[in-house]
């Protein structure tokens, strides 16, 4: 779906790609393989 919007990678491996990047952002955390969450939403669901 994302290369079918247009979205290019450097990477062989598109899914490898997306992964390394969710992992180096600090706005998702893993929670299973292949399976990334916000961050915020922890704290949203803390503060309702």
């Amino acid at each position: 779906m994302l290369i079918s919007g247009g979205m290019k990678f450097k990477g062989n491996n598109p899914t490898i790609s997306i992964a390394v990047s969710l992992n180096r952002n600090r706005r998702f955390k893993k929670v299973d393989p292949g399976t990334f969450d916000l961050v915020m939403r922890e704290a949203i669901q803390a503060a309702s």
